[in-house]
């Protein structure tokens, strides 16, 4: 693997370093943990129409097999907006940093 070129600070001249910096915006994530619980509780919702679906149909109600369909569906879609939730307010940014100074700047 070749090495990057130096890259020099612009503020006092040093040698950059590459890493990464967080940003948290604490106002998403409070915002984030009521949407989190609510993807859980459509995930748990859509789980148990499901089972109650199939007692249904093994009872031989044949129109319990769409309800199935979209119960498993309200279960998938729960579980999508919990974890699409769970990384809200957390972004993370490559930079190039300068260990002397503390200036940095996005890398491309």
């Amino acid at each position: 693997m070749a090495m990057s070129p130096g890259v020099t600070c612009r503020q006092c001249g040093g040698q950059m370093a590459r890493t990464t910096r967080t940003q948290r915006n604490y106002g998403l994530q409070v915002l984030a943990a009521p949407l989190c619980l609510l993807g859980l509780a459509v995930a748990v919702t859509g789980a148990g129409m499901t089972v109650a679906a199939t007692r249904r149909y093994a009872a031989g109600a044949q129109s319990a097999i769409t309800h199935m369909a979209f119960d498993i569906s309200l279960g998938v879609a729960g579980l999508f907006l919990a974890i699409g939730v769970a990384r809200l307010g957390h972004k993370k940014q490559d930079i190039w940093r300068c260990p002397a100074c503390g200036y940095f700047f996005e890398r491309a």
